[in-house]
């Protein structure tokens, strides 16, 4: 959680750790502008350096039981190597790509994120190659409903 000065939720993170030096820090799309200023703030005074690729970055998410059968022909990251709430550079659909693990729905999921431009790519890639598992796409609603019922945080005010 990122926290204001009065102890309120500002917004649930999930933050990578990339390289030693290197991190992604992924806020709910609504809070992203205010926590990224949150954050320039709290780094003003440190040697730090804060890239705000939010609106060049997509996110496309495939989550549930049959996501990594789904992926897996996808990509070159080997999913069952890689850890809940870890992350791997690699490709989807032939797109340079970072793969993360997060289940952010209560499920076992991944989360592709690729170049602004590429997240069609990779939508169109997941919904063909998920067609005949049953894959459906589903809005934020339908997230929200998935994390509340798993008791996991939904952002902040």
């Amino acid at each position: 959680m990122i926290c204001a000065p009065d102890g309120g939720i500002i917004d649930d993170l999930i933050i990578y750790r990339l390289a030693t030096d290197r991190y992604l820090v992924v806020a709910n799309a609504g809070n992203a502008a205010t926590v990224s200023n949150e954050l320039a703030d709290r780094l003003s005074a440190w040697n730090a350096i804060l890239d705000d690729r939010s609106m060049a970055t997509s996110l496309v998410a495939i989550q549930g039981p049959a996501a990594a059968g789904i992926l897996a022909p996808l990509t070159d990251v080997d999913l069952s190597g890689l850890r809940y709430y870890a992350a791997a550079e690699g490709s989807v659909a032939g797109i340079p790509a970072l793969v993360t693990r997060t289940g952010y729905t209560g499920e076992d999921g991944f989360e592709v994120f690729v170049d602004w431009a590429r997240g069609p790519d990779i939508w169109v890639a997941l919904e063909d190659a998920g067609r005949d598992a049953g894959l459906i796409p589903c809005g934020l609603g339908a997230r929200d409903t998935l994390r509340l019922e798993a008791g996991m945080p939904l952002y902040g005010n």
